[in-house]
């Protein structure tokens, strides 16, 4: 490997920690826009926010389950628009995104009433390749979705 090799490899590993570094604190400042009044899911974010860049998505991803779980409460349902814009900046940061996850937040954003959002959610897991675990999958979750839209 020549000199120009080993510096052009040099120079885009720094560029990848960097862009790293970047979504980590994009991620904190998103993660400050997450406000939960019950104490156990407000601790989830503050783990998310503590978590090294390997563990966050991971973190956010536990996160994000809870708040499905914990969706009938108005107040879950009115972080969810913040939720997903986290999801989208920390999604940088792993190889391996959660279908899982993408779809506790489509449905989330759909109870919320952000019907368009949930189908944006449900694009992007379909153009990652992902599966929800549903017989229709992406696509049908994105169906429903645009016949559920308001005219």
């Amino acid at each position: 490997m020549s000199i120009a090799n080993i510096e052009a490899h040099l120079e885009a590993s720094n560029e990848a920690k960097l862009q790293d570094l970047q979504a980590q604190e994009q991620g904190g400042k998103l993660a400050g826009q997450v406000q939960l009044t019950d104490p156990s899911l407000q601790a989830l974010v503050s783990e998310v926010m503590g978590a090294t860049l390997n563990d966050a998505y991971p973190r956010l991803c536990g996160l994000i389950k809870r708040c499905y779980k914990a969706r009938k409460q108005a107040q879950v349902l009115s972080q969810s628009l913040a939720l997903s814009r986290w999801h989208n900046e920390l999604l940088v940061l792993t190889d391996t995104p959660s279908g899982h996850a993408f779809k506790h937040l489509a449905t989330l954003l759909a109870d919320a009433g952000h019907i368009d959002a949930a189908i944006e959610v449900c694009d992007r897991a379909l153009a990652l390749g992902l599966n929800d675990g549903t017989a229709t999958g992406f696509s049908g979750r994105k169906q429903r979705l645009q016949q559920a839209r308001p005219s």
